[in-house]
């Protein structure tokens, strides 16, 4: 739902249903209903691997009931509407209401491992993201604060230790333990977001060496979830997700998408010609090196 809300997240659906007009807290009973009703759909869909416009299909039913209901009227005094959809707008505002919450998941991460401050980047952006995407039940760290299970131990040693290539694999490869295509998806876009070298263009000697490092360490897990959602080094793609598109080529699009947002519409159409460096280290590991040295 518009900028990728997540339904079964508390934070998120409360929001989602005030701004639609239900009281979130204090609805009365007969409103009440409706919620649970909603909130039993969504909990269907992801339990019933129903698919989305099942799932949209049942919320559809319950705001066409909601607003049929002549015996409540909405918290804002908006018009009731018959379909769970918001306009972009809406989708804006609940944005910003809810990202004050995942800036403040990835502050008490840093503060969690003492890590330092990321500043303004894309790899906060890709931080962030992984806040946005944790469950609601996020463990507490010894000050009682939340903290999102996406961004764990792993990345945070990674950053603690200025190891990018480590922390670009726990984003893509080690953050997706019920091995899900969607997910896929999201972790490719985010470690293309979070970087493996500062500049894409230009590898230093360093982050090459550490990139090799980082490839011997982990080729098995790597070459296994590629071949699943991504590309393999023979060539054949994973799995198709939608579209007789793969997670990989999904998110490829999605990135191209965002640099147009970012940079205009001639970065995005450079972003989406230009093999981004993982690609390109992948093309000239499978040209350079035997199978043989990554076993």
């Amino acid at each position: 739902m518009g900028v990728g809300f997540r339904l079964r997240d508390d934070r998120h659906i409360k929001k989602i249903l005030e701004t639609m007009g239900f009281r979130v807290p204090g609805a009365s009973p007969a409103e009440q209903a409706y919620i649970d009703q909603i909130r039993a759909a969504v909990d269907m869909g992801y339990s019933c691997a129903q698919t989305a416009a099942d799932l949209h299909a049942k919320l559809d039913a319950v705001m066409r009931r909601w607003a049929a209901d002549t015996s409540m009227a909405t918290v804002n005094l908006k018009s009731k509407r018959s379909t769970f959809t918001l306009d972009s707008r809406e989708i804006f505002l609940i944005f910003n209401l809810i990202a004050p919450e995942c800036e403040n998941l990835v502050a008490a991460w840093q503060s969690r491992y003492a890590l330092p401050d990321v500043p303004e980047s894309r790899e906060r952006a890709a931080l962030f993201s992984l806040a946005w995407n944790s469950l609601d039940n996020n463990s507490l760290d010894n000050h009682g604060e939340r903290v999102p299970d996406l961004l764990g131990a792993g990345l945070a040693r990674a950053v603690l230790n200025g190891d990018r290539s480590q922390a670009w694999f726990e984003i893509r490869y080690n953050s997706n333990r019920d091995a899900l295509k969607g997910i896929a998806r999201r972790r490719f876009l985010q470690s293309e977001m979070f970087g493996l070298c500062v500049n894409p263009e230009a590898m230093t000697e360093v982050e090459a060496t550490a990139v090799r490092r980082m490839l011997q360490k982990h080729h098995s897990d790597i070459y296994t979830y590629e071949a699943l959602f991504g590309l393999t080094r023979d060539g054949k793609r994973g799995t198709p997700l939608s579209s007789d598109k793969s997670a990989l080529e999904l998110a490829i699009a999605d990135h191209s998408t965002i640099m147009s947002v970012l940079h205009g519409s001639e970065a995005g159409s450079k972003a989406a010609g230009v093999v981004s460096a993982s690609d390109r280290l992948f093309a000239w590991v499978n040209n350079h090196w035997t199978s043989s040295v990554l076993r």
